[in-house]
C-alpha cells in the first residue's frame, strides 16, 4: 500500500522493470528451449535487410489492437512477412509489443514467429525479436531459435529500415549417421 502511495504522489510506475525483468525471463527461456533443438539439428547464420510499413487498422482485422506491419525480407531470408501484434504497452518514450509473424519465402515454405518488439517513440530505434514457432517445408520442424531485426522507425511515414541476424535450426531428418552416399 505505501508504494501505491508514493508512486502516486511522485509518479513512479513499475512498468519498465516489469517489461525488462519480463524480457529477460523470456530470452532465458527460449535459449534453454533452443540448446535442445540444436542438439539434433542443422544450424546456420541467416542475416539480412528488412523494409517495411505500418498497415492502416482496417487492413488487420485479425489484431485486437489493429496494428500490422508487413516488410520486404532480403538476405539469407528471401520474401515477404507480416507482423500482427497481439498486445501494446506504452511508458513514457517506449512501447512494447507483442505478437506473431509470418514470412512468406519466395520458395513457398513458410517461417511462423512469436514476437517481441519495443520502439524507442523518440529516436525511433527498435528492436524486434523473432522467436520461431515452426514452419512448412524447409521450416517444418524448426523451433526456438531467435533472429533479431535492429531498425530505425520514421513514424511520421509509418515505415522502417533495419537489418536482422540470428540462428536458425532445421532439425535434421537424415535417420543414418554415416558420411557415405
Amino acid at each position: 500500500m505505501r508504494f501505491q502511495q508514493y508512486s502516486a504522489q511522485h509518479n513512479v510506475s513499475l512498468l519498465p522493470a516489469f517489461a525488462a525483468v519480463s524480457l529477460i525471463a523470456a530470452v532465458m527461456v527460449l535459449t534453454i528451449m533452443s540448446s535442445d533443438v540444436r542438439a539434433d539439428s542443422e544450424c546456420e547464420v541467416v542475416a539480412g535487410v528488412m523494409t517495411g510499413q505500418l498497415l492502416p487498422p482496417s487492413a488487420c482485422p485479425i489484431s485486437p489492437v489493429g496494428i500490422c506491419s508487413i516488410a520486404v525480407v532480403t538476405g539469407d531470408l528471401e520474401g515477404d512477412y507480416e507482423f500482427t501484434v497481439d498486445s501494446s504497452t506504452a511508458t513514457g518514450n517506449m512501447t512494447f509489443f507483442t505478437g506473431g509473424t509470418v514470412f512468406e519465402l519466395e520458395d513457398g515454405d513458410i517461417l511462423f514467429t512469436t514476437d517481441l518488439v519495443q520502439i524507442n517513440t523518440g529516436n525511433g530505434d527498435a528492436v524486434h525479436s523473432f522467436t520461431i514457432l515452426g514452419g512448412t517445408g524447409e521450416f517444418e520442424g524448426a523451433m526456438g531459435q531467435q533472429i533479431i531485426l535492429s531498425a530505425i522507425v520514421d513514424s511520421d511515414a509509418g515505415t522502417f529500415d533495419g537489418t536482422y541476424d540470428g540462428v536458425l535450426c532445421i532439425p535434421d531428418d537424415d535417420d543414418d549417421d554415416d558420411d557415405d552416399d
